[in-house]
């Protein structure tokens, strides 16, 4: 039961809903998640963050997908990969 949480801070204006569907579709068109309904996708918008210690104004995206144990190093990178395409 795969899990994806992608978190990004609130002075970024991400298209949540779009990068969403977008990363669901690509990871479910992977044979790693064979069942598109295991995929459990979310995104969640950070307001008290800090990126680095510059008093400038910076912002982030980060995604972590969380998987059993069993895959194989290339099946992971596949994964990592349709992830990195679509952010």
């Amino acid at each position: 039961m795969p899990h994806l949480i992608v978190e990004h801070s609130s002075n970024l204006d991400f298209p949540a809903a779009e990068a969403l569907a977008a990363l669901t579709a690509t990871l479910c068109a992977s044979p790693e998640i064979p069942d598109e309904y295991a995929l459990k996708a979310r995104v969640v918008r950070q307001e008290h963050f800090a990126v680095g210690t510059a008093p400038e104004p910076r912002a982030f995206v980060h995604a972590q997908l969380r998987l059993l144990a069993g895959r194989s190093a290339e099946a992971n990178q596949d994964l990592a990969e349709r992830i990195a395409t679509e952010l």
